[in-house]
């Protein structure tokens, strides 16, 4: 499998995002939400990157770290453009997010779906180990 990363000008003039981009010829966006302490607590410093698998070829869209308010917003993501065939069942592009937080040694991986001109926004709750050990007994 080979990776790209989206906004290299090698991988802009290659067939696979000529491919990638007729499947996907819009956009939506998302925004990563990710707090402790039942949505008390913003978690700054959590590592970001979001990709896809299109034709066996990992495709990198984003990398980031999430702010002191334990945000990322406005990231544009292609996806399929809505039409009169698909308004009821509308197609979507399918992508991985992995969030890695180093003082918690966390590694956790969502997928989220991305639809033409929606705004998605995924959480990502952190439980750092002393909290799980003080309330679960590990």
């Amino acid at each position: 499998m080979n990776t790209y990363n989206f906004e290299d000008k090698d991988f802009k003039n290659s067939n696979i995002y000529k491919e990638f981009m007729d499947k996907n010829g819009s956009f939506g966006s998302l925004k990563i939400r990710a707090y402790g302490a039942s949505e008390a607590i913003p978690i700054s410093g959590i590592k970001v990157i979001i990709y896809t698998i299109f034709n066996d070829n990992k495709i990198i869209f984003f990398e980031g770290v999430t702010n002191e308010s334990g945000l990322i917003e406005k990231i544009k993501l292609p996806a399929p453009k809505i039409g009169e065939n698909n308004l009821d069942v509308p197609e979507k592009q399918v992508y991985n997010i992995e969030a890695k937080y180093t003082p918690d040694n966390l590694d956790l991986f969502y997928k989220v779906n991305m639809y033409d001109e929606v705004c998605v926004v995924q959480n990502i709750n952190i439980i750092p180990d002393t909290f799980e050990r003080i309330n679960y007994g590990y």
